[in-house]
């Protein structure tokens, strides 16, 4: 997963995410700056046709605002895309965005992440909290309705909707991560509760070299029924439970400074709990 470097949202490689090659492309890019000498905006230029990258607005305070600008003629339709925001490796999408404007505190850390669609419809928000440490500990992402296909309550009863709605988080978090640190400020587990479809749990471990050796992933999947009116039952049915492990293994210099790193993992594979017929 690509991971933004300050000031910059990029996009971020998932099993779906379509990115593109920049050595392939022969953009030149240019930035333009305030008389105060603050970033205004940036804009690349391919074959005589400029594009605008980004643009930085700046509150009278000077909690800045940074707006990606997607170039939406590059996208393909039957692709996904997820952009990373710097401060998480977690990656972020909403179907149809144009725009994600990223709103940041007074830290200059990331607060919100907008996503709007071309007409400047807001179709997705996530909300960064940090810790009184200025450490990152919660990121929920709530949708509209805009990012649901327009057929789709047409083609579910009352029930279904409702469920739908919370899977995907219209009117609520669809998405909600939770991290949690060590007395040394290190990131040691990472949870994110997708709703009733699933949850995930990372945890790390570090080393006197403040490396971490071992990293352990656990995934529970749901499933749910449909019974004869088209209802989805309000337990699941079947529950797939699965646990991966990597171990790395460090050498050092005389300094403490890793030189090479193996890495080696295992997968428990998939467990099957059956909780309903």
């Amino acid at each position: 997963m690509a991971i933004a470097r300050a000031g910059t949202l990029l996009p971020a490689r998932t099993e779906v995410v379509f990115t593109c090659d920049v050595e392939e492309r022969s953009d030149e890019t240019t930035v333009d700056f305030r008389p105060d000498g603050r970033l205004l905006r940036v804009f690349a230029r391919n074959g005589g046709c400029d594009h605008t990258v980004e643009t930085y607005e700046y509150t009278p305070s000077g909690r800045k605002s940074k707006t990606f600008h997607v170039d939406v003629t590059t996208q393909h339709t039957d692709t996904r895309y997820a952009w990373g925001v710097e401060g998480t490796d977690s990656a972020y999408s909403a179907p149809g965005a144009a725009s994600l404007t990223t709103i940041y505190n007074q830290h200059d850390q990331p607060a919100q992440l907008l996503f709007r669609d071309l007409v400047g419809r807001e179709l997705s928000r996530v909300e960064f909290r940090d810790d009184d440490a200025g450490q990152l500990i919660e990121e929920t992402q709530t949708n509209s309705e805009e990012v649901l296909p327009p057929e789709m309550p047409a083609s579910l009863n009352p029930s279904q909707w409702e469920t739908v709605r919370g899977s995907f988080g219209i009117g609520g978090d669809c998405i909600r991560r939770t991290h949690g640190y060590d007395e040394h400020g290190r990131r040691i587990e990472t949870c994110m509760d997708i709703g009733p479809l699933g949850f995930d749990r990372k945890t790390v471990t570090y080393n006197e070299h403040r490396d971490p050796p071992v990293e352990v992933n656990h995934h529970e999947e749901r499933e749910y029924a449909i019974d004869e009116e088209r209802r989805i039952a309000d337990s699941p049915t079947r529950v797939n439970l699965s646990r991966s492990e990597a171990r790395f293994r460090y050498d050092h210099d005389s300094r403490g400074n890793w030189v090479s790193k193996t890495v080696a993992g295992r997968s428990s594979g998939e467990a099957e709990l059956f909780v309903g017929v």
